[in-house]
């Protein structure tokens, strides 16, 4: 039986490879709307340039250098699997047809794993490049008279709170006191919001009057937000406001162990990601319990 199976194998493996890399070349990453991908081949990569990239200024004399000083902020990879069984009767029939859904479902596990990691990063608020939670007050410079910018709020969503934080984010200086040029772009809402956002954004009439919030910002659910929250997001920089570091894409592997004994095939995928936060300025968390 062996001999007939290890050309069954070796076919059906090359169709759950050709499928698998097909779904990788799909424009389905949900995540790419709010994240930016950084691949690397590093253990850690250390983001603490976040803090000091500076304003253009007139070059009079030396050049004005932003230095590090002490803090860092590392993205260490961690390590993912998921692996799925084919029985050896898929294999004698060549039963590719039945294995798709499975090999299907392995790629999107991949993708709903990038999307817990970024979304995820909304709801922990951990702590970004300045050494404080990424919602939350944010000293910029040092010194006395610093400016001090809370990208946290209580609003519930209407559209005053809205405009509020626009004008709010796009307030926001830089160490020189110069404007950075925040240009607000997206709304994320706990999914009970999707019926007030759609009111607030995508009406073109409200009391019978012009809607000034139409289309104003594009607007996305994130299931696991808490009811009632909502973000107003900057996604037109480079780098977006979340980070998703890549070490290790995934990639189908093959374990023909079990069939002697066990009459079945593995396949498998590992991934070694991470993720983490980008500018704060880029970002405003409302509550919505005010």
């Amino acid at each position: 039986m062996a001999n007939f199976d290890l050309p069954n194998i070796a076919l059906l493996t090359k169709g759950v490879k050709k499928i698998f890399g097909e779904l990788q070349n799909k424009p389905d990453r949900d995540y790419l709307a709010i994240a930016t991908e950084v691949k690397t081949k590093s253990h850690t990569v250390d983001y603490a340039w976040l803090k000091t990239v500076p304003s253009m200024s007139a070059w009079l004399g030396a050049r004005n250098i932003n230095k590090l000083g002490d803090n860092t902020y590392p993205i260490v990879k961690q390590d993912w699997e998921a692996t799925i069984q084919v029985m050896r009767d898929d294999f004698l029939f060549d039963n590719l047809g039945i294995v798709k859904p499975k090999v299907q479902q392995l790629h999107h596990s991949v993708i709903k794993h990038y999307n817990s990691l970024i979304y995820s990063l909304i709801t922990t608020n951990g702590v970004c490049f300045d050494g404080a939670p990424f919602f939350g007050p944010h000293t910029v410079g040092t010194g006395v008279g610093a400016p001090v910018y809370n990208n946290m709020g209580v609003a519930k969503l209407t559209e005053v709170a809205l405009f509020d934080v626009i004008s709010f984010m796009q307030s926001i200086k830089d160490e020189q006191g110069e404007p950075l040029g925040i240009n607000p772009s997206m709304l994320l809402i706990a999914p009970n919001l999707l019926r007030t956002a759609k009111q607030i954004i995508g009406a073109r009439t409200l009391a019978a009057s012009d809607n000034i919030a139409f289309n104003l910002l594009d607007v996305k659910v994130i299931p696991n937000m808490p009811a009632n929250s909502w973000v107003v997001l900057d996604t037109t920089q480079p780098l977006k406001p979340f980070i998703l570091q890549i070490t290790k894409e995934g990639k189908i592997e093959e374990d023909r162990t079990h069939m002697f004994s066990d009459r079945y095939v593995l396949y498998g995928i590992d991934t070694m990601d991470n993720a983490g936060y980008g500018f704060w300025q880029m970002a405003h968390y409302s509550n919505g319990t005010v």
